[in-house]
């Protein structure tokens, strides 16, 4: 038997074409064509899937315009076309028309779900979670944006999306994930739940919830989501799961930590493991920053270059070996005595690493002469500054940059700490500046950038762009620094 909609009754026009078509529901508003399935009970799962889809293509002819109107420039069709669809969702329930059955079979949810864990970007994995969140109870108040969805009741909201964040959650909870990849899960779940409820509250400054969201808030909501659909689509490049022995680096990790995230840092599996790993996770956090900045223009502040004494010789415990090694192979022997013990008597010059290291100190970087002494055991030659900008006093409306160690010499702790903290305002200077200086250049910074006009997109931009064009690596922490300095760092 046939069930087809009567959207003649919604509109109060005739002359509505309906044809059947289970694959891609949709209606056409302007030419008043809908297709929709006109079966009953699927035959796989025994719902009736088809009900549901024809209630909802119905909502849309009661509620949507009859075409999208002129496109705003880098707006995705597809981010209005969702955010359509959370309204509309969102209208039918708070109309009191049921949405009490899923649109498609669940397992078939789960499993492609699971799948887009395995290969989806983020924005894949948020597009299907979008399309199908939606209370199917009416509620009055729903706390901030970025209310974590695990900690909410799956019953309070369509059935596809409770077995989409079912999957997800068992995903995570079978210790099984990359912690990268564990924190990219928790970020859809958290990114679904900010436009899901930017979409339907009142207004920004209001947790209430209307029951009437306009079409202009898709129009709007649209830019941001296009955005984010730009900055987060790209795929996975390495497999996301963890291999066998780092599987059990983590079960003995979670016997001794119940917080998931510190028994990952107990096993060792939080921290990039590689440079392949470092870069991914930079151009993850500078996405996540970006999206978090306003449209201000960018604006810097200009700096004073001081040159401190360097009073503290770490010369004699810097571990930078002979000055010439002695080898088996070369031209002029020079250490013919060795010949009866291993045959080595020809020599080669040291390598010694060095480069360039530029500490952002605006913040508590936590950092103090022992820091520095670890570092020149890994890169003996290397150059350290550090950069901030103190507003307090300050007449010359500068910031500064502080050569702290250089040639196995540093300042003392006291200069260290008198001149640390304060605030940004010259991110991209300072970067300018580690530009010509020696490679391997590194920049030690939480990349939340501030400009003289505050916290702008086009601030961390132009930074990002400064670190390509110079090829400066970011890192997070001096710990990362001791890490990772020596494989960076060129040989001089």
């Amino acid at each position: 038997m046939k069930h087809r909609p009567f959207p003649e009754i919604v509109t109060g026009e005739r002359d509505w074409e309906v044809y059947e078509d289970t694959k891609q529901p949709r209606t056409d508003m302007t030419n008043k064509k809908m297709y929709v399935p006109l079966d009953g009970e699927c035959h796989k799962c025994g719902v009736n899937h088809g009900r549901v889809i024809r209630r909802h293509e119905l909502g849309h002819v009661k509620w949507s315009p009859k075409s999208f109107g002129k496109i705003a420039k880098g707006v995705h069709e597809q981010a209005i076309h969702l955010l359509e669809e959370v309204r509309v969702n969102h209208r039918l329930t708070y109309a009191g028309i049921p949405m009490d059955a899923p649109h498609t079979c669940l397992d078939e949810v789960n499993a492609y779900t699971r799948q887009l864990v395995e290969k989806g970007s983020i924005t894949d994995l948020v597009k299907y979670g979008l399309a199908s969140v939606f209370f199917i109870e009416k509620i009055n108040y729903r706390g901030r944006w970025n209310t974590h969805y695990r900690r909410m009741k799956f019953n309070e909201y369509g059935y596809e999306y409770g077995s989409f964040i079912q999957a997800i959650t068992d995903e995570i909870d079978s210790h099984t994930l990359k912690h990268s990849r564990v924190q990219d899960l928790e970020f859809v779940m958290e990114k679904i739940s900010y436009f899901h409820l930017k979409m339907i509250h009142v207004s920004t400054k209001s947790h209430s919830i209307t029951h009437k969201p306009a079409w202009a808030r898709v129009k709007k909501l649209a830019i941001e989501l296009s955005e984010f659909f730009d900055l987060f689509d790209e795929k996975p490049q390495d497999d996301v799961r963890l291999s066998d022995d780092d599987k059990e680096k983590l079960e003995e990790a979670l016997e001794n930590e119940g917080n998931l995230d510190e028994a990952y840092e107990e096993a060792d599996l939080s921290s990039p493991k590689d440079i392949a790993m470092l870069k991914s996770r930079n151009k993850q956090e500078s996405r996540e920053i970006i999206l978090s900045y306003d449209n201000s223009k960018a604006s810097w502040a200009d700096y004073t270059m001081h040159k401190p004494a360097l009073t503290i010789n770490m010369s004699n415990k810097i571990r930078t070996g002979y000055t010439n090694i002695a080898k088996d192979k070369g031209v002029a022997p020079r250490k013919i005595h060795r010949y009866t013990v291993d045959r080595k008597i020809f020599t080669r010059k040291q390598n010694t690493y060095g480069g360039t290291i530029l500490i952002d100190a605006s913040g508590s970087m936590n950092f103090d002469g022992q820091d520095i002494l670890d570092v020149m055991n890994e890169v003996p030659a290397v150059t350290i500054a550090m950069y901030n900008y103190f507003g307090w006093g300050n007449t010359s409306g500068k910031g500064d940059i502080r050569i702290i160690a250089r040639n196995g010499r540093r300042v003392h702790d006291d200069y260290l700490e008198e001149h640390s903290g304060g605030g940004n305002f010259i991110d991209l200077p300072a970067l300018e500046w580690l530009g010509k200086q020696a490679p391997r250049r590194l920049w030690v910074s939480d990349m939340q950038v501030v400009g003289t006009n505050g916290s702008g997109k086009e601030n961390l931009q132009q930074c990002l762009e400064a670190c390509n064009k110079y090829n400066i690596m970011r890192l997070a922490d001096i710990g990362e620094v001791k890490s990772f300095a020596r494989h960076l760092n060129v040989v001089r």
